[in-house]
């Protein structure tokens, strides 16, 4: 868990460094390939954005790339942290 909130808050100290917002931002979470774990995390990503999924060779897992304008690095980390919080969801 520790090592996770150092991450984020490298993340975020790397997001204060940009001087535009709203940013246009990549989100990439690795989950089980089942479909609450997908809704769920479907229905935590901000409206506006465009989707696309990729499946692990063997079908277990299900990577979702979502691409959306952010209006400041908290809100990025705020939701990277939410969605990484969930039962077998990475972040990337």
């Amino acid at each position: 868990m520790q090592n996770n909130q150092q991450q984020l808050e490298g993340l975020r100290e790397q997001l204060l460094k940009t001087k535009k917002w709203p940013l246009r931002y990549m989100f990439k979470f690795v989950m089980p390939n089942d479909k609450e774990t997908l809704a769920v995390v479907q229905s935590m990503m901000p409206e506006g954005g465009t989707v696309s999924y990729k499946n692990s060779a063997n079908g277990k897992y299900v990577a979702m790339t979502y691409v959306v304008n952010m209006p400041d690095a908290d809100s990025i980390v705020s939701l990277t942290s939410n969605v990484a919080a969930l039962p077998g969801v990475m972040s990337l």
